[in-house]
């Protein structure tokens, strides 16, 4: 299964460490005039998000289809490296929706896909750039609606959203599953951090997920490990936990690893109070994660 690291300005240059890296980059968390060409090495390929989430947990007024897409381009600048676009859309993430705003979203991103399409066929952008469609629904019913809907279009390449958010693991695997029994194996996956139902979402077709979870944990001074997967907390100087992981977890010492950071500096993960302590731990916890995502055992 293939991982693609969220990025966010800040977060470590994963490809620079690791040259068989991902990433996921979103519009809405770079400025408009940054672009591909300013990371100092590129990944091995780069899936560009519409922002359409951003916009929805922020209440601003989505972008048009046409501006969405111009963006992406332009962030992309002509660089060489393979790149999927994904088309706007209007996630179903929150709980509490009525159901005509459950309809009201759904019609929407059925509408941009029909946009996408228009506006590849335009630019003549076929077979050069993967231009994925992002199933939305709130339950298997919708869900299966929408990928019938999508695979109509004639695309080939289609993403699962709004399942960040979703709790409980047999309702996930069984949304993934109506979706895969549409379009067909090879779908991804957004916005997932649990390695249990990754792991589970691979054996029924899934090709690919994205986690901001290594940045995000860092941040929260938490310590990631793999093999087995878990997790850990930081202690202050005086003892103290320094997050919401009880005591019991913290680390008083850093565990053996083979990471970029602990090769150079075991101690780096666990130190806090600066930026740099924070970027240390994500690049750590980034080749755990990915580590776990990508094992073949049962741990």
């Amino acid at each position: 299964m293939r991982f693609y690291a969220s990025w966010y300005p800040g977060d470590p240059f994963y490809p620079l460490y690791d040259h068989d890296c991902h990433v996921l980059i979103s519009p809405t968390s770079v400025s408009g005039t940054w672009t591909l060409r300013e990371f100092p090495r590129l990944p091995q390929s780069v899936m560009v998000d519409s922002g359409g989430y951003r916009y929805m947990s922020t209440r601003h007024q989505m972008p048009t289809t046409r501006d969405t897409f111009e963006r992406q381009l332009g962030l992309l600048d002509g660089a060489d490296v393979p790149a999927t676009l994904c088309a706007l859309d209007f996630p179903m993430a929150e709980s509490g929706l009525s159901a005509n705003e459950r309809d009201r979203r759904l019609t929407l991103s059925l509408a941009y896909a029909y946009d996408l399409r228009t506006l590849v066929e335009r630019h003549g952008l076929a077979g050069q750039i993967e231009f994925m469609l992002i199933v939305q629904g709130h339950d298997v019913a919708t869900l299966t609606h929408c990928a019938r809907e999508f695979k109509s279009l004639g695309f080939t390449s289609f993403g699962i959203g709004s399942l960040a958010g979703l709790q409980h693991y047999d309702e996930t695997l069984a949304r993934v599953q109506a979706v895969v029994s549409v379009v067909g194996p090879g779908v991804h996956v957004f916005g997932l951090s649990s390695v249990r139902t990754i792991r589970a979402l691979a054996r029924i077709g899934v090709a690919s997920v994205d986690s901001s979870r290594p940045a995000k944990s860092a941040a929260y001074n938490e310590v990631l490990y793999s093999h087995p997967f878990r997790r850990y907390g930081i202690l202050d100087d005086d003892g103290k936990p320094t997050g919401i992981i009880p005591k019991r977890r913290c680390l008083k010492e850093p565990l053996p690893c083979d990471c970029p950071v602990c090769r150079e500096d075991p101690w780096a993960i666990l130190r806090i109070g600066k930026r740099q302590h924070i970027v240390n731990r994500a690049l750590h916890n980034y080749f755990h994660l990915k580590r776990a995502i990508q094992s073949d055992t049962n741990e």
